[in-house]
């Protein structure tokens, strides 16, 4: 399915895939692939830095003296407040409440 369509909007002006741009947001939000969907990528690069600084931290945890726990931990931290975000912006985005997201 192309979410990039000859008509994106429909008769009142949001997107016809509002529900493929909520899975975007619930599978891939932790990469921030709906923030540059939607046009906000201040948003989605922030959110592909902190990405990559959860992978690095893990190899370099992994990579270290450290035991598995530390990566974890990591891992778990890290991942989890991007999984967080993910679902929160998911919840906005089905409730109507993204600030110029659907202009």
């Amino acid at each position: 399915m192309c979410l990039y369509s000859e008509k994106p909007m429909n008769e009142s002006g949001k997107p016809r895939d509002k529900l493929a741009i909520v899975l975007m947001a619930i599978m891939f939000g932790m990469w921030g692939i709906h923030d540059f969907f939607l046009g906000r990528k201040e948003a989605g690069i922030v959110k592909l830095m902190m990405t990559a600084c959860v992978v690095i931290a893990i190899v370099v945890l992994l990579g270290s003296d450290w035991d598995w726990m530390g990566a974890f931990y990591a891992a778990a931290f890290g991942w989890g407040l991007l999984a967080l975000w993910a679902i929160a912006d998911a919840i906005r985005i089905a409730k109507d409440r993204t600030e110029g997201a659907w202009k």
